[in-house]
């Protein structure tokens, strides 16, 4: 950021007016341009004499968290698992919510997308990668339109022994429950596709989640194929759909689906919003266990299993449809992003596992 303040500094000696020297700015630095208020409040401060381009020292303690052991817990956790709450990061590490919020977006640059915690600035490739792929499967479905009719869609998503509860600005303070903290979690893996739910299991306690793993995993996957999608049957029949997470592109698990022909349809890294489960499925996930109260992970996988049956098949047939829609509006902003996100208040509150007493 202190480049772009020399730019600005240079402009002002220069006698360059704000609005010409922040358009110089965009066109140079692109998305990692500083905001026009930004800009127009440096811009004064030059005028007025100032020549130090770095941030003021701020008053008060400095922080004893952000330290380089922390930032790399911190990048541990989001590698394990992208849709971890800066809450539940801070409860795991033991360090502050804002000291843990400060290292999410100042350290590592990351902001929220959907339900994962994706980089704030996508570089050039990974653009150009993102706009690719939407046009070339809007390019597969306008020459097939039944072709994403023999997409099964899959991630795993962590669930947590309680949830933080987010509401409106409008909607009025929820009720605060007792906070109980409990290190329990299990995770879910599940596929769908335009009819509904195809498969879903949980990892064992005593499990491990590795390569090894995930090929029990898509031998389950065949079976339950084989059982619910009788026109599916033959494995070159389907599409696999998953992101590109180190144990699906092992060469143990493609090899597996070289041996079964199977097709795997790419998925950009850093693109929740372009993954039907992220956008789709887990958040209907979320919404089901929010405020919830479990005595075990067993009842917490009957009401799951319960709740995602329920899903209408009309809606799977809209997340497809939707999913459609977004390709278009990532072709629109030219492999950015393109999400509109409401402002939210974070309110604690225990809400999936009570330990029996």
């Amino acid at each position: 950021m202190s480049s772009q303040r020399i730019c600005l500094k240079f402009c002002v000696k220069s006698g360059i007016k704000c609005s010409e020297a922040v358009k110089m700015l965009r066109k140079a630095f692109g998305d990692a341009a500083m905001s026009q208020p930004r800009a127009y409040e440096w811009y004064k401060r030059f005028q007025e004499g100032r020549q130090d381009v770095e941030d003021d020292a701020r008053r008060g303690r400095p922080s004893t968290s952000i330290t380089d052991d922390n930032i790399a817990k911190i990048k541990d956790i989001i590698l394990c698992n992208g849709r971890v709450t800066i809450r539940e990061a801070a409860q795991e590490t033991g360090i502050s919510y804002g000291s843990c919020e400060a290292i999410f977006t100042n350290v590592l640059n990351m902001k929220r997308v959907i339900v994962k915690y994706v980089p704030k600035l996508l570089d050039f490739q990974q653009k150009h990668y993102r706009l690719a792929f939407a046009e070339q499967m809007l390019a597969e479905v306008s020459g097939d339109p039944h072709v994403l009719k023999r997409v099964i869609t899959g991630d795993e998503m962590w669930l947590y022994a309680y949830d933080i509860e987010t509401k409106h600005s409008e909607e009025p303070r929820p009720k605060r429950a007792r906070k109980v903290r409990l290190n329990v979690k299990v995770l879910m893996i599940a596929f769908f596709d335009y009819n509904g739910l195809v498969h879903c299991e949980f990892l064992l306690p005593n499990d491990i989640k590795n390569k090894r793993y995930y090929l029990e995993v898509l031998r389950n996957l065949l079976e339950a194929i084989r059982q619910k999608r009788p026109d599916l049957r033959t494995d070159s029949a389907w599409i696999l759909h998953h992101d590109s997470a180190r144990i699906h592109i092992a060469l143990f698990i493609e090899r597996f689906l070289a041996e079964h022909k199977i097709v795997v349809m790419p998925q950009p890294l850093h693109s929740p919003d372009l993954a039907p489960c992220d956008f789709f499925l887990f958040p209907k996930v979320k919404s089901i266990l929010k405020g919830q109260h479990f005595s075990s992970i067993d009842k917490v996988k009957a009401k799951l299993h319960t709740e995602l049956k329920k899903i209408p098949k009309d809606a799977f047939c809209q997340c497809f449809a939707d999913w459609q829609q977004r390709w278009r509006k990532c072709v629109i902003s030219k492999g950015g992003y393109f999400e509109v996100f409401k402002t939210i208040k974070r309110k604690r509150k225990a809400t999936a596992f009570y330990a029996p007493k």
